[in-house]
């Protein structure tokens, strides 16, 4: 939903219409159904109506759906880890996507752990850990993922979390 909300006000611009205006809650909510639908049915009822887009936006984070959407991004982030077959670059985008849903203050030292703690390569552990370290901890979670795309940049292997895993996690090829 979301990602969804973000996404209107380049629809409305496509559509002529302004995200001050009715037209653009008129226009979002025709769009609405499930449970989004029925709670737009019952708060229309209820004056005064949102009369402009970022109105409606902050109504709905103020409801119950925003939250639910908020909690399960913040458990997906917080248990997210990178699978033996999934790239480096591949877990970095999908880290940063659940960080940017969760909608979470976390500070620098959280984002950096969490997202160390879920590499599946031990190697590109010990290395950001160590970078770290090098800087008295006093860095960014954007820092820590460019170092560490330098690093699988100028080593591909450690990329592959299928190789950085170590030669079991390697599939045998029969002779």
């Amino acid at each position: 939903l979301e990602d969804w909300l973000e996404a209107q006000p380049q629809r409305f611009i496509m559509l002529g219409i302004t995200a001050n205006s009715y037209d653009a809650v008129f226009w979002v909510t025709s769009q609405f159904s499930g449970h989004l639908g029925g709670w737009w049915l019952n708060r229309k009822n209820q004056p005064p109506i949102p009369s402009t887009y970022n109105e409606l936006v902050e109504e709905l984070r103020k409801s119950t759906f925003l939250p639910n959407i908020q909690d399960d991004a913040i458990n997906a982030l917080m248990n997210f880890t990178q699978s033996n077959t999934m790239s480096y670059a591949i877990y970095t985008k999908q880290y940063n996507d659940y960080l940017r849903r969760s909608r979470q203050d976390l500070t620098a030292e959280v984002q950096c752990v969490r997202f160390i703690n879920g590499l599946a390569s031990d190697a590109l552990k010990k290395l950001a850990k160590s970078h770290r370290a090098q800087l008295g901890y006093r860095t960014t979670l954007v820092e820590l993922q460019n170092f560490l795309n330098n690093v699988v940049t100028d080593s591909p292997e450690l990329g592959n979390a299928r190789s950085a895993a170590g030669p079991s996690a390697q599939p045998t090829r029969k002779r």
